[in-house]
């Protein structure tokens, strides 16, 4: 069991990297990782196929690092949504908005 196990894990690593650099997959481990933590659900997938496309880099895996970081991003959305309110009542002076956890995960901080 164990060896068809490491046979699938070599073939499937063998197909989603077949024909990559190491440059190529250093962008796309990259890109992946930083448009998969951007704070606006649904727009990272847009953004990783403009930039595969750009770039001219694998989409399949760069979808799926942005899948496997897609939890880090709902982790991280309240701690950006707080950083967001904290730059800007510092440097522009707008009105502060409380976040908590409990109202953001109700979306009763939308009806504020």
């Amino acid at each position: 069991m164990q060896k068809i196990f490491q046979l699938f894990k070599t073939k499937l690593i063998l197909i989603f990297t077949y024909g990559l650099s190491p440059v190529q997959l250093a962008l796309i481990l990259s890109f992946g990782i930083t448009l998969g933590l951007f704070p606006f659900i649904g727009l990272t997938s847009i953004l990783c196929f403009i930039f595969a496309f750009i770039f001219r880099l694998n989409m399949v895996v760069i979808q799926l690092v942005n899948w496997v970081v897609s939890p880090l991003q709902l982790v991280m959305l309240v701690p950006f949504y707080k950083m967001g309110n904290y730059f800007s009542v510092e440097w522009f002076n707008n009105a502060n908005i409380k976040i908590n956890i409990e109202d953001f995960a109700s979306n009763e901080f939308l009806k504020k």
